[in-house]
């Protein structure tokens, strides 16, 4: 089985936009026509009238829409012919009715040997200490949820399994103190955490341009933690005038057990603004789309 599949937070997804965004969503549309994927996942979807729509726009494939009282919910979408069953996981919300659940989504072939599990999800948003606690206790669900499922498939090896979504690693402030998490060491501790578990960060392609007012403010990040710094992937950028630093809030985990197709050399291609040339047409792209870019990737599992 090989598919292509789509990620994507559409920021607060109404369908009801003024200005740059009253026809977004005909425009998210058309880009996951353009686009084409098997399987896509839309975070943050805040309206009946989205749902609506892509029934219209998308009507041979099943669709699933998560419910609860948090207003953004995720909506799944599968092409016809590939077998699928979605689940709405609620232990994500961690008995609180406004935190996020996420969609569990499998994908067989009606044999039982050939499934494949997709989490989509939305994590926690905050750097204070509850947010970065809800946050790891969110992780640990998915590893009970892998550990669960590698059970089922113990003669295949364990389950072939993807976590993606916006999983939000706002890192840590911990009011006076200097034991701050910044984003990528909270990447890095779950980086860890997944991998004992057989889930690996896939790697994705790099934005074109990186906003000139931010130009320093991860070598100097590096600088006081003294680690050396390499370039990395971002998902999240408010534009140039927010005060919000761009950086890699939404990602990829796999097992070891699937293919990933590269993409301009890595495993997820990053889209929209990332993939703009110049902060103007970043700019543009946010204003009219969303502050998050889609991930895009083929995986397979032969």
């Amino acid at each position: 089985m090989k598919v292509k599949v789509l990620s994507w937070n559409v920021e607060h997804f109404t369908g009801k936009k003024s200005g740059a965004r009253k026809d977004r969503l005909k425009r998210v549309i058309d880009v996951i026509k353009q686009e084409d994927p098997d399987v896509f996942g839309l975070i943050e979807v805040e309206s009946d009238d989205v749902e609506d729509a892509f029934k219209d726009a998308f009507p041979n494939h099943s669709q699933f829409v998560t419910r609860g009282d948090n207003s953004q919910q995720i909506l799944t979408s599968v092409r016809p012919g590939l077998g699928n069953l979605t689940i709405q996981k609620d232990q994500f919300k961690k008995n609180n009715p406004y935190l996020r659940p996420a969609a569990w989504l499998n994908l067989h072939d009606g044999t039982g040997k050939d499934d494949l599990y997709f989490l989509f999800s939305h994590f926690k948003s905050s750097s204070t200490p509850e947010g970065f606690g809800l946050r790891d206790a969110m992780f640990d669900h998915v590893k009970k949820l892998k550990k669960k499922y590698d059970e089922k498939h113990e003669t295949e090896g364990g389950c072939k399994m993807v976590l993606l979504g916006d999983l939000n690693f706002m890192g840590m402030n911990l009011t006076y103190s200097d034991k701050d998490f910044v984003n990528y060491e909270e990447i890095e501790r779950f980086d860890k955490i997944l991998g004992r578990q057989g889930l690996d960060r896939k790697t994705m392609t790099l934005p074109q341009v990186i906003p000139s007012k931010y130009e320093d403010h991860y070598t100097d990040e590096a600088d006081e933690l003294n680690i050396p710094y390499v370039p990395r992937p971002m998902t999240y950028n408010g534009g140039s005038d927010s005060s919000y630093v761009p950086a890699l809030l939404d990602a990829v985990y796999a097992t070891d057990n699937l293919t990933f197709t590269p993409t301009g050399g890595e495993d997820v291609r990053v889209g929209g603004w990332a993939e703009e040339a110049s902060e103007a047409a970043q700019d543009d792209w946010i204003e009219r789309f969303s502050d998050h870019a889609p991930l895009i990737f083929e995986v397979s599992t032969t």
